[in-house]
């Protein structure tokens, strides 16, 4: 193991101290086998990926260590299995006495490192200063540098590909004509630098990655291999995004008075968010309780679990963007989408991209808002929470509000018994597939429920009520029946001694939407089974109203949520 300790202590006493990356990065020693290679493992690999073929020539030539510029590993692995070829090729690594390091951002930080050799490569320069933090040793993850004598495009790109040695420069210029435009200043970021350049000022950008910045640019050279990139100011990414926006914050839990449409920064997005201009986001319970205080939140923060809007930034992580799962997405800026977030009251919010769809063709954003969260509550509710069955019985409480839920259920083959206040709120449940209608004000749910099943009871109920029906659900439910208890409408269910469950072997869930969706994979199924059910016209989602967005606005879509005088979903438009 000597020489993978060599590798390390190197690294860290002058090539590339890990301390320098970034703090997102994965660096350092990432794979260290536990084994020898027969004759001692003597060399060091340089690579830019750990490839299949990376690994074959490793086992040919007496490799130890092999130094990947990229981490292999980059977020958690759920598996190790040969099926994958990059969990293929560590599981070989490991088993043949071979170790793997990757410095990556800090090699390109340091002084002297890939953004310096970049610099280098561009001519005679009067000025270099960092762009973003300044590490120690003046390390920093960009540069902007300016050229003794201003050049053409052309020259610079043959500079650039003489001193690093390459074929092809991939280069991006605004759709008008450049022609005898000449450069000075060029903004440098070895990796993916659609964040870390957004807003510098430079005649082009010299990176590894930005398509995000560039929509409108027109690619001369474009080669399927190309390590760098390079820009032209003009393309100018997407119409400028303000400084500040407006965004719905709660200052204090309590009342709706301390709820308020306010002026906040623009958030700064992680590498791996997509940052949305919000046109629509939907109203949800939920959003009382946070604002009430049911669910304790430091304040002052930003309401909101759904938006629907247009793409403004894509993610700035090359390892995001290069990836499959990414890829067959479809994200493009401008594509209009519905995603999932924390503080969707606002005209721009910053997403992780697992939590993105692109819209289908055909949809609009305000569907996308009125749609999702009820949608994906419901279709993960019967197919997780409580598998419903051909031919079970099921309760809904506030049938009118959980229409999803009542479309799906009937078209599972279920029969369904919906509770509601009104004539009106029982047509709409009827309507939208329920079998029976209780009316709660006039009658005993409980005794209704069991003349209609004959004294056996529901196999499931879905109850987003809350406390004023939770006792009764005991009488309605069936032996080895399940109640999916998902919201607090009349107030937070009551603590209960778990010997209540046993005189009828009850089982109780209380199910988190984001929770059955927390993976990219996960979101993307069921948000796109969502929307297949939408467009087939098998599920719908009606529309109560529209709010605008102001404090106003605001403050009236959760009196009207709690005044239980809906019947459909509340959307506030916010652009």
């Amino acid at each position: 193991m000597g020489l993978v300790r060599a590798v390390v202590r190197s690294f860290e006493r002058g090539i590339a101290p890990l301390r320098l990356a970034e703090s997102w990065d994965n660096v350092g020693l990432l794979l260290e086998s536990p084994k020898y290679r027969p004759n001692g493992g003597t060399k060091v690999m340089l690579t830019i990926d750990l490839t299949p073929a990376v690994v074959e020539e490793a086992l040919t030539n007496n490799t130890g260590v092999i130094v990947s510029y990229h981490p292999p590993i980059f977020s958690g692995l759920k598996s190790l299995t040969l099926s994958n070829p990059l969990q293929r090729s560590l599981l070989r690594c490991a088993a043949e006495g071979i170790s793997i390091f990757s410095p990556h951002t800090a090699l390109d930080s340091i002084r002297g490192g890939v953004n310096d050799t970049l610099a280098a490569s561009l001519g005679n320069l009067t000025e270099s200063k960092l762009i973003g933090e300044e590490k120690e040793g003046g390390a920093g993850a960009g540069r902007v540098v300016t050229l003794s004598e201003p050049t053409s495009l052309e020259t610079l790109c043959e500079r650039v590909k003489a001193y690093c040695g390459l074929k092809h420069l991939q280069v991006g210029v605004p759709t008008e004509s450049q022609s005898g435009r000449l450069i000075r200043t060029i903004a440098i970021c070895a990796g993916s630098g659609g964040s870390l350049l957004k807003g510098v000022s430079a005649d082009a950008y010299l990176t590894g990655e930005m398509s995000h910045i560039a929509p409108q640019a027109r690619f001369i050279q474009a080669p399927r291999f190309t390590p760098f990139r390079i820009y032209i100011r003009g393309f100018a990414a997407m119409a400028p995004i303000p400084k500040t926006m407006k965004a719905a914050r709660v200052n204090k839990q309590g009342g709706i008075e301390g709820l308020e449409v306010v002026e906040i920064p623009v958030p700064t997005p992680k590498p791996e968010e997509i940052v949305i201009k919000t046109e629509w986001a939907g109203v949800n319970f939920i959003d009382t309780y946070f604002r009430g205080g049911v669910y304790p939140r430091e304040t002052p923060f930003t309401l909101g679990q759904e938006a629907a809007g247009t793409i403004a930034v894509l993610p700035s992580s090359a390892d995001v963007v290069n990836s499959n799962d990414y890829k067959i997405r479809g994200f493009k800026e401008g594509s209009k989408v519905v995603a999932l977030v924390s503080g969707g009251f606002a005209e721009y919010v910053a997403v992780p991209w697992t939590h993105v769809l692109v819209l289908p063709e055909g949809a609009d954003t305000r569907q996308g808002a009125v749609s999702l969260l009820q949608g994906l509550t419901a279709l993960t509710f019967v197919k997780e929470a409580y598998p419903i069955k051909k031919g079970d019985w099921i309760l809904v409480h506030a049938a009118a509000g959980g229409v999803g839920l009542l479309l799906l259920a009937s078209q599972f083959g279920a029969t369904v018994v919906g509770t509601t206040s009104s004539q009106a709120k029982a047509d709409i449940a009827k309507k939208a597939g329920a079998t029976h209608i209780i009316n709660y004000t006039e009658s005993s749910v409980p005794d209704e429920v069991l003349k209609l099943t004959n004294g056996r009871g529901v196999e499931a109920i879905f109850d987003g009520v809350g406390a004023s029906t939770w006792e009764g659900n005991f009488s309605s439910i069936r032996r080895k029946g399940t109640i999916v208890s998902f919201g607090n409408a009349s107030g937070v269910v009551p603590p209960f001694s778990v010997l209540k469950l046993g005189p009828k072997n009850v089982k109780v869930c209380r199910p988190v939407v984001n929770n059955y969706v927390t993976e990219a994979t996960e979101f993307h199924e069921y948000a796109t089974e969502l929307f297949d059910l939408i467009k087939n016209g098998r599920i719908a989602c009606a529309v109560h109203a529209e709010y605008p967005f102001t404090t106003e606005g605001m403050r009236q879509t959760h009196m009207d949520i709690t005044g239980r005088g809906t019947s459909g979903k509340l959307v506030v438009k916010v652009a």
